[in-house]
């Protein structure tokens, strides 16, 4: 794959590829288009010109990045169970690749059940981890007003958005509310020096406003639903 973007010195890429799936058996191994999971988000990384590793416990990816040369870090299996957050995996990442050390400022998560990444949103991805100072989310515009959803309390409703309650925003057009937005986990950037101090994000993230059609993969519908636009998209994907 040609390199075309340069400049990325500051910045490691984590590759998230547990095994112990529940909603998908073996997902970060199943191919879509021919090519694994985890291989989606490699050829991402590497198209990004990016230093990476894959941090798995799984011995079949273990083998496969061992065959392909891929850098991996084996990962303990207290930090591989379900209930197993984020930074568990990302600060066992920088302390064992001692990555402030090797002068990394920022690390990227580029996790394998997001796979379709469009080469327009990685090119303008790169751009903005050469100069920021903060996190990078990405997301999507909801189809669903945040200001009209609710957590159950007891007996009683209460707002997601605590802030429309005094103009009671979940009676008005959704023309007039606020746009929201929801996450796709399909890119995701940490400033190190945040994730070491146990906040992830730190003070403030920046929005990326994907193009990429969301493929957020955990269940055998989501596979299928990702092969569907696979399949029937023209999209230049990586």
């Amino acid at each position: 794959m040609q390199k075309i973007i340069k400049n990325l010195e500051k910045c490691f890429c984590i590759i998230p590829a547990r095994s112990g799936s529940k909603g998908l058996v073996g997902k970060n191994l199943k191919k879509l288009g021919g090519r694994e999971l985890f291989q989606w988000s490699v050829d991402a990384a590497n198209f990004l010109n990016i230093e990476y590793a894959v941090s798995t416990d799984d011995k079949k990816i273990i083998e496969l990045c061992k065959k392909r040369g891929i850098l991996y870090i084996k990962r303990p299996s207290d930090l591989c169970q379900d209930h197993s957050t984020d930074y568990d995996f990302l600060n066992h990442a920088i302390t064992h690749l001692d990555l402030v050390s090797k002068n990394k400022s920022i690390i990227l998560n580029l996790r394998p059940t997001s796979p379709l990444r469009l080469k327009s949103d990685l090119l303008e991805l790169s751009k903005i981890l050469k100069k920021t100072n903060y996190s990078i989310r990405s997301v999507v515009e909801s189809d669903f007003p945040v200001q009209k959803m609710w957590y159950v309390d007891g007996s009683y409703l209460e707002c997601v958005d605590p802030s429309v309650k005094g103009l009671e925003g979940y009676n008005m057009p959704r023309q007039l509310l606020k746009k929201s937005y929801k996450q796709t986990g399909a890119f995701d950037a940490y400033m190190i020096k945040d994730v070491l101090s146990k906040s992830i994000n730190g003070e403030k993230i920046l929005s990326f406003i994907q193009k990429s059609p969301i493929a957020d993969i955990d269940s055998m519908k989501d596979f299928s639903a990702a092969e569907n636009i696979l399949e029937n998209s023209l999209k230049d994907f990586v």
